[in-house]
């Protein structure tokens, strides 16, 4: 009951940081039963969200309980773990010092990747996959997350067949709810952008990438916050890579990727929360534009198809914007 009390006091923003967070923490790291873990993670995933109440240098102590609150066998104990490692991801300013701990091969380090990459591929549910998904794009896409990009990229299913890529693949293709089509992408994206030429060449390279790659064309003209992470990801693989600007082509990228006056996609909750939906729609519109000059660079075939689906004049007028990113 106290715990319960706990929840809802957190939940009116009248729990004290000072006080009563090492209690919580207490009972997630020492609780007598998971149930109780649960219970106070509850507590602690309600103040994640109040960094008024709850400074990052509280916050980073909860870190590894949650990490092994998230390997849990109870799926609300999963989903409230992995909801509260999330929100602190998201902390404005701080982030990376909330990474770095869940990143850290502590004792639950290396096991909890492997949690979290298997929630994500077959979460038990919505939630936990939605959550698993935001959660691991978050970690692959920061400057510190090397061990979970080659986590992600060496992942192997229960056959023992690497599914890195093809994992993405079937978020972006079979996600049940359009955050996890777009945390698919938005994986895919960091990885491919980031600077580390032997997991991108292993991403180049994959047996699953052709595939990938039509995943992605076709999820150019889905809601718009998957076509954001969509189009950064083809960018980024489509760089200094002729195969894979040829697989773009072949899978129709060129009609995808022109940018339309009269698009109107649907949005959704966004893979980065601190982009306004006008902002998202025009880094799709400038991203787009810049997959397109990546594959017309000496390439006159491209340049003729391009010309010819009706971009020239789109692309002027995007270059008459006001505003910088689409310019």
């Amino acid at each position: 009951m106290a715990l319960r009390a706990l929840i809802s006091l957190a939940k009116q923003k009248k729990l004290d940081g000072d006080d009563d967070f090492p209690l919580l923490m207490r009972v997630v790291r020492d609780g007598r039963t998971e149930f109780c873990r649960g219970l106070a993670a509850t507590a602690i995933a309600v103040l994640t969200t109040q960094p008024d109440v709850l400074p990052v240098d509280r916050l980073i102590k909860a870190v590894v309980p949650l990490k092994r609150l998230a390997r849990s066998e109870a799926v609300e104990h999963v989903e409230v773990a992995l909801g509260a490692l999330l929100n602190a991801s998201l902390h404005e300013n701080s982030h990376e010092k909330i990474i770095v701990p869940i990143l850290e091969s502590n004792e639950f380090g290396s096991r909890f990747m492997s949690c979290l990459i298997k929630h994500a591929d077959i979460g038990h549910t919505t939630l936990c996959q939605e959550l698993a998904v935001g959660l691991l794009s978050r970690l692959v896409g920061s400057t510190k997350g090397k061990s979970a990009r080659t986590a992600l990229m060496s992942y192997k299913d229960e056959q023992g067949v690497v599914r890195g890529v093809q994992l993405c693949t079937d978020l972006i293709k079979h996600g049940a709810t359009s955050p996890i089509k777009a945390g698919g992408a938005a994986v895919l994206a960091e990885i491919a952008y980031l600077e580390d030429s032997e997991l991108r060449g292993q991403l180049a390279s994959d047996p699953h990438i052709e595939e990938c790659i039509e995943a992605l064309v076709k999820a150019l003209e889905a809601e718009q916050t998957i076509a954001f992470s969509a189009v950064k990801a083809l960018c980024s693989l489509a760089y200094n890579n002729q195969e894979v600007i040829a697989t773009i082509v072949k899978a129709g990228g060129i009609s995808s990727l022109i940018p339309r006056d009269e698009d109107k996609r649907s949005t959704v909750t966004p893979v980065k929360p601190h982009l306004e939906e006008d902002d998202r729609s025009h880094v799709v519109r400038s991203d787009a534009a810049r997959a397109l000059g990546i594959l017309a660079s000496n390439n006159s075939e491209h340049q003729r198809r391009i010309t010819e689906e009706g971009a020239i004049p789109l692309l002027t007028t995007l270059m008459a914007s006001k505003i910088p990113k689409i310019k």
